[in-house]
């Protein structure tokens, strides 16, 4: 993103990482969430309650999730 000129800003918190995520987006108004998923296969993939579907579910704002690299597909 910072080779694109897109503003973007990297943060830290700590607790639930979705709630932390999820509060912070809120309060500054994020017009995009990005964030990395690892790769599951399966069944995993439908019924898991990662931190990125916990997101997907409940963001305000679009979210972009780009699987980690290296990562099985």
């Amino acid at each position: 993103l910072e080779f694109a000129d897109v503003p973007a800003e990297v943060r830290t918190f700590e607790g639930d990482p979705a709630e932390a995520i999820l509060r912070h987006s809120e309060k500054v108004g994020s017009d995009l969430i990005c964030m990395t998923e690892r790769g599951r296969a399966g069944w995993a993939r439908f019924f898991g309650n990662g931190v990125a579907r916990s997101i997907l579910r409940n963001a305000r704002c679009p979210v972009f999730i780009r699987k980690t690299p290296g990562e099985p597909a």
